[in-house]
């Protein structure tokens, strides 16, 4: 494996680190510098070493980017360092409605690896949701990874390898796991060493995203900068299209017109929200001539990790883990199946497919809940997940009508009802024994008075979660499901059912370490400089792999530097028409100094200002006379007034000195 100087330093220091009594190594670096080929010399270096080693990813799609340089299997986090042991559900009085399904991941610490390289590090989280259904062991990520691994209780050590300068979880501002203090501030030693940047060899994306990092890191350089346009590896559709929706079906137009004449998952749409790459899934679809429901030839992505999926081949039944993230395209549709109550419906359909990464397109068929399809979300609603259950517990009731009465009274004999409140994490018996065990470890608690009585039993739920030793529910004798129906929720096609996405357009959050080809970014709306905003620019940039067309892209790429379009003489007529009279609009102090300005250019060249069309942050100025123009330009808080283009017809273009002097002019004011 050759490596660069910079790689082969880092690796000198990590074979440091591995003999030393160090506990945490981060290393970081931008898109380009080969993190994922440090990932596979790490992993070598270790077996050389004889140390045992387990490789983890904080993402499906991270998992699946390691998996392309590494032989060993490669797991997410989630799949590493948590049990799946029971569902926790509500049922009402008869016993026949679920009213709560909460799925719970107790930790499963790792005493026999020595090293743990996690690839994605930028998106773990550590901030605790406590109150989502899905409950993994304490509710934050990258604590429970210390505790998992042990790196604070044994001699267990910690590589964490990442990008600081992508997107980072979206409840962070910045990635934790990357960040020294907070290994230091839990009594761990940690060494850095960041990445050289290579040389780019596409053209112009390397220096681009360089620059987005010099933004990132330094809050001085937060102002608008000057991306270049270079027709082959950036396009600015702003600057190119005079109207938002212009823009919009110019990304639609050139993904359909790729994706037929290159083949499907050549390219990607990313944005910044779910409800803007809904819109564009739907319209691209549309473009394809794909009907509304789900057809043969769609393109989805899986929503979350499923693991031990039942799915079936022409070769028999099969279990697999899959990732969020998997692409997979669509061969056939089958039956149809509903599941309906008062408060939800679900829509099941059978599919065959292959996934998108498989040369040799091995079929497979499932189950697929489509609900997600038309709402642009990536998991189900909470009643969703309810009734998802609820159709399982009423199909297992048919089959085995008397199950539940036997299970009831089996469960009473393992463990009165009495007993039991102790060990039922919604009772106050439950927080009186819990109170007693943090007594006995020694844990300070929460003054009651003070609190108030609901935040003090709130307060002693947490501590529960930081401290499993103390969680009356581990001397819990009774079962929490019947055998049946804990088999059926391993193998029931339908409560397995895989939830997906359309993947022609992705939220930039899910798209992180995918790669494609080409790349359309858009940002959705108009902003200024801020930190997510670079961040979401930096992240999506380094999704392409040879070029990338931005929409929206606000105040990063507000001073693209002035350029000529030709124009539909017979469409710039009619928009010129169409124009509102400028003495009829109301300008404010900026606008009529860029005016003022305008006035003196356009009166050296032969031409006058005669419309204008006004939209929320640019004007459309129309010129008349001895050149026909349309003139973009746009208004930034920060610099003020900047050109974006010049268009007219082709004829003008090439034969009008009235334009070529306009033209010259508008340069020099681009400059000024």
């Amino acid at each position: 494996m050759v490596l660069t100087a910079s790689q082969q330093t880092a690796l000198d220091k990590i074979s440091d680190f591995l003999s030393s009594d160090e506990k945490v190594f981060i290393l970081t670096g931008q898109t380009g510098t080969g993190k994922l080929k440090m990932v596979a010399a790490i992993q070598q270096l270790a077996n050389q070493l004889g140390i045992p080693t387990k490789l983890m990813a904080a993402t499906g799609v991270a998992a699946s980017a390691v998996q392309t340089v590494v032989v060993d299997n490669v797991q997410t986090i989630h799949r590493s360092i948590y049990q799946r042991a029971h569902d926790e559900v509500d049922v009402n009085d008869q016993g026949s409605q679920i009213t709560a399904v909460q799925l719970k991941f107790p930790l499963m610490p790792d005493t026999a690896t020595r090293l743990f390289i996690v690839y994605g590090a930028t998106m773990i989280s550590n901030h605790e949701n406590a109150q989502s259904r899905l409950q993994f062991g304490s509710g934050k990520l990258l604590d429970d990874l210390l505790d998992a691994t042990g790196v604070r209780t044994r001699s267990a050590q910690l590589i964490m390898i990442g990008d600081e300068y992508q997107l980072p979880a979206a409840d962070a501002s910045v990635p934790p796991a990357l960040s020294t203090s907070y290994y230091l501030d839990h009594d761990l030693p940690v060494e850095k060493y960041e990445l050289a940047l290579q040389t780019a060899t596409i053209g112009n994306l390397g220096s681009e995203r360089q620059q987005l990092a010099a933004m990132i890191s330094d809050p001085a350089k937060q102002q608008p900068q000057e991306f270049v346009d270079d027709n082959q590896t950036l396009f600015n559709l702003d600057q190119r299209y005079s109207s938002d929706p212009e823009r919009q079906q110019a990304i639609v137009d050139q993904f359909v017109n790729d994706q037929r004449h290159y083949g499907v998952g050549t390219g990607c749409v990313i944005t910044d929200g779910n409800d803007l790459a809904n819109n564009y899934n739907q319209q691209i679809r549309q473009q394809l001539g794909m009907p509304k429901q789900l057809a043969a030839g769609d393109l989805l992505y899986f929503t979350r990790n499923q693991y031990d999926l039942p799915l079936t081949t022409p070769q028999g039944p099969v279990t697999m883990d899959v990732f969020a993230g998997t692409t997979i395209c669509v061969t056939g549709v089958g039956e149809t199946r509903e599941y309906a109550n008062q408060q939800c419906r679900l829509h099941f359909q059978q599919v065959q497919f292959y996934f998108l990464d498989d040369r040799t397109r091995q079929s497979y068929t499932a189950a697929m809940i489509t609900n997600l399809l038309m709402t642009g979300e990536s998991r189900l609603s909470d009643q969703e997940a309810v009734g998802l259950y609820q159709d399982l517990y009423d199909r297992f009731k048919q089959v085995a009508p008397d199950a539940m009465d036997e299970f009831r009274a089996q469960n009473q004999q393992l463990e009165s009802d009495a007993v039991h409140r102790q060990h039922d994490a919604r009772t106050n018996e439950f927080r009186q024994a819990a109170v007693q065990r943090l007594q006995q470890l020694g844990v300070t608690l929460p003054d009651k008075d003070q609190l108030g009585a609901q935040d003090y039993n709130q307060a002693i739920n947490s501590l529960v979660r930081e401290h499993p030793d103390a969680d009356p529910r581990q001397d819990c004798k009774r079962q929490k499901l019947p055998a049946g129906l804990r088999n059926m929720l391993k193998n029931d096609p339908y409560y397995n059912a895989i939830t997906v996405q359309y993947a022609y357009a992705w939220n930039c959050y899910r798209a992180e370490e995918g790669r494609w080809p080409s790349v359309y970014v858009d940002f959705g709306y108009t902003g200024n400089v801020s930190e997510h905003r670079l961040r979401f620019a930096y992240t999506a940039f380094s999704c392409a792999e040879q070029w990338v067309a931005v929409r929206n892209a606000g105040s990063i790429f507000r001073k693209f530097k002035l350029n000529v379009l030709a124009a539909n003489q017979n469409k710039l007529a009619k928009e010129i028409e169409a124009a509102a009279p400028v003495d009829q609009v109301a300008l404010n102090s900026q606008e009529q100094a860029l005016f003022d300005r305008l006035e003196l250019l356009c009166q050296e060249a032969g031409v006058i200002i005669s419309g204008l069309d006004r939209e929320p942050t640019y004007l459309m100025v129309y010129l008349t006379g001895a050149a026909t123009c349309r003139l973009q330009c746009y208004y930034s808080t920060k610099v003020g007034w900047t050109t974006a283009n010049l268009a007219t017809d082709q004829g003008t273009i090439d034969h009008n000195q009235a334009f070529q002097t306009l033209s010259a002019k508008l340069r020099q004011l681009e400059e000024d």
